[in-house]
């Protein structure tokens, strides 16, 4: 009987932890998706290098205002990592797994709006330093 109220104890413990945790993970993960196909639609309607410097100015200073929003929104990438490598922790296996399944593709969402901006930031740069040579 001791043991089995043991078990029973331990396993409350568990759940009372992971309840606010999931609650947590459940939170930041709708918060970043949100944001991110927000900033997804946003980067998608870029205009294209323009001929013009002024235009590839203007480009460049949206882009780089894009990448200051992912670079502010990494601390919510990290709690979600934090939080989600506490919860599967508390979870079977299986649960566990879908957890980090969710975490997965959120950083690789991350990452990916983080390098295509990089990569658009460069490509401007080139085409400002053809523009800027060519005039």
């Amino acid at each position: 009987m001791e043991s089995v109220s043991k078990l029973s104890s331990d396993r409350l413990n568990a759940l009372e932890q992971a309840l606010p945790l999931a609650e947590h993970f459940f939170d930041t993960h709708i918060q970043l998706n949100q944001w991110m196909d927000a900033m997804e639609d946003e980067i998608g309607v870029l205009d294209t290098p323009a001929i013009r410097p002024e235009q590839i100015i203007k480009l460049q200073e949206k882009t780089q205002a894009f990448i200051q929003a992912v670079t502010e929104h990494k601390p919510l990438i990290d709690k979600l990592n934090k939080t989600g490598s506490a919860l599967g922790k508390l979870c079977n296996q299986e649960d566990a797994g879908k957890v980090q399944q969710v975490v997965q593709m959120d950083n690789d969402r991350y990452n990916a709006l983080r390098l295509g901006l990089r990569d658009k930031q460069q490509a401007l740069e080139k085409a400002l330093q053809v523009r800027v040579s060519f005039f």
